[in-house]
């Protein structure tokens, strides 16, 4: 099973109440690592690492360590070549295995509430983020400055999920209207494509 044949495991796994949101390939880390999967729902994120088996684990920890700071519940997707050895990797994340008969979670995450509020301002569209919080000011950075010293850390974690909602539902909406019966490799492939380029701020 490839990256896509995960996708479309955990696209079936985890759709199956409308009010999720699920997008694909999400920048995050100051644009140095990219979400394989993000999930909204009930105002928390959920971010999934896929390793399938053509993946290498050596940077695994260090990929988790980013996550942490940047999504409130964090998997790691994974099949047999891999189960074990992530199995013994301590940390918060869950695991979800996957092989072509099943998807089940075989740990479940802990819930992180409070994030690093500089990383998921930067996360953020700025046209999307000066709109929520009505701050004008035309650098990015300058932006996230003003917000950080204006707004309490729970705050700006509300801002970052309404934020990623506005921007990112308007496209799952259209797929979810779009896709057949059955979620094909196609499917996946046409909202990864959309979700990265919707992901470019």
């Amino acid at each position: 099973m490839d990256e896509l044949d995960f996708k479309i495991k955990i696209m079936e796994f985890f759709s199956n109440t409308s009010d999720k949101i699920i997008n694909f390939e999400f920048p995050f880390d100051y644009n140095k690592r990219r979400c394989d999967v993000l999930i909204l729902e009930n105002n928390n994120t959920t971010a999934i690492e896929i390793k399938s088996n053509v993946d290498k684990l050596t940077s695994l920890k260090e990929q988790l360590f980013s996550y942490y700071q940047a999504f409130n519940t964090v998997y790691v997707a994974c099949g047999e070549k891999h189960i074990h050895e992530i199995k013994s990797i301590r940390g918060r994340f869950g695991i979800i295995y996957i092989d072509n008969n099943e998807t089940k979670i075989i740990r479940k995450p802990r819930y992180r509430k409070i994030l690093n509020s500089r990383m998921i301002l930067d996360m953020l569209d700025k046209n999307f983020l000066a709109k929520e919080t009505q701050i004008k000011i035309a650098n990015k950075q300058q932006l996230i400055e003003k917000i950080l010293a204006k707004y309490t850390p729970s705050e700006i974690q509300n801002i970052y999920y309404t934020v990623l909602k506005s921007k990112t539902s308007p496209i799952y909406n259209i797929f979810l209207k779009e896709k057949g019966g059955v979620i094909t490799r196609e499917d996946i492939s046409l909202l990864t494509l959309k979700s990265t380029k919707l992901s470019i701020n």
